[in-house]
């Protein structure tokens, strides 16, 4: 069993928006976000799509922030 401390990491950056958002769109962003977090990614970033650590970063900061804006919308749409 690998550790997990993505999702503790994830849910503090995500507090400040939690009471903003329905349970199921909250969940749904915690796995979206685990997924451009990590050395699974980075993986991917340097062998599957090959970008220097710059762009990879910047291309990880735009994935969040698309992630946050369509959880917050989707929860938005439901109320």
């Amino acid at each position: 069993m690998r550790q997990n401390r993505r999702t503790q990491l994830i849910e503090a950056a995500l507090a400040p928006l939690r009471d903003r958002l329905e349970e199921a769109s909250y969940h749904r962003l915690c796995a979206a976000l685990a997924l451009i977090f990590g050395t699974e990614c980075m993986v991917v970033f340097r062998d599957v799509v090959p970008l220097d650590e710059e762009t990879a970063r910047e291309m990880k900061s735009w994935a969040g922030r698309a992630l946050v804006r369509a959880a917050l919308e989707e929860s938005k749409a439901k109320s």
